[in-house]
């Protein structure tokens, strides 16, 4: 998937270090906004805004070690996350 992400970036924004330096920190912010609402969905009210705020741009200037096609997993597996938070889950005893 990752591939194919970035390949439709290289049609659109053209190849060269800038355009890859510019895809990375697209993927890192999607990721640090994902984060950022995952923390206030589970933590419910009792996370303040400003603490969201500072878990994603925490993540978003500190944490280098994962590379891009990573985070970009990462990204898909919070969207489910923060999708599956949206939801009611009904729980009835059998």
């Amino acid at each position: 998937m990752y591939s194919f992400l970035f390949g439709l970036f290289v049609k659109v924004a053209g190849l060269g270090w800038r355009q890859c330096a510019i895809f990375d920190a697209l993927i890192r912010m999607v990721l640090a906004y994902l984060l950022g609402r995952a923390a206030g969905q589970l933590g419910g009210q009792s996370v303040p805004a400003s603490v969201r705020w500072q878990i994603s741009m925490g993540y978003f200037l500190f944490h280098t070690r994962l590379g891009r096609p990573d985070a970009l997993a990462l990204c898909f597996g919070m969207t489910g996350l923060v999708l599956l938070a949206d939801q009611q889950i009904e729980w009835k005893k059998v």
